[in-house]
């Protein structure tokens, strides 16, 4: 049975159009592929446009839900970097703590 699809990611909610649904297994499917190929998006402005494009594509979804996030994708990389420069820079500090700890 399909269900609607209530996730709040950009490509899932690009899919929650009227008319379209996606099954419980077609949405985990998604998350991991989304998961595996969002890897390194952080540092490269507008790559994840790239990553979300494809990702539609390959699930045979309208391409209409990424063209929707064109507007606010600049503001939404400015949290994307931040949230990676944040956790790249506490990494260093627990690597960092964890090698004098070690010696």
């Amino acid at each position: 049975m399909a269900r609607r699809c209530i996730c709040r990611s950009r490509a899932c909610s690009s899919r929650s159009w009227p008319g379209l649904e996606l099954t419980i297994g077609q949405q985990i499917v998604m998350m991991l592929t989304l998961m595996l190929t969002s890897k390194g998006v952080a540092g490269v402005p507008r790559a994840a446009l790239v990553v979300l494009a494809a990702t539609l594509t390959q699930f045979q979804l309208p391409l209409e839900g990424a063209a929707i996030l064109l507007g606010i994708d600049q503001i939404m990389d400015m949290g994307r970097t931040a949230v990676n420069v944040m956790g790249n820079c506490i990494a260093t500090v627990v690597v960092s703590a964890l090698g004098r700890g070690l010696r």
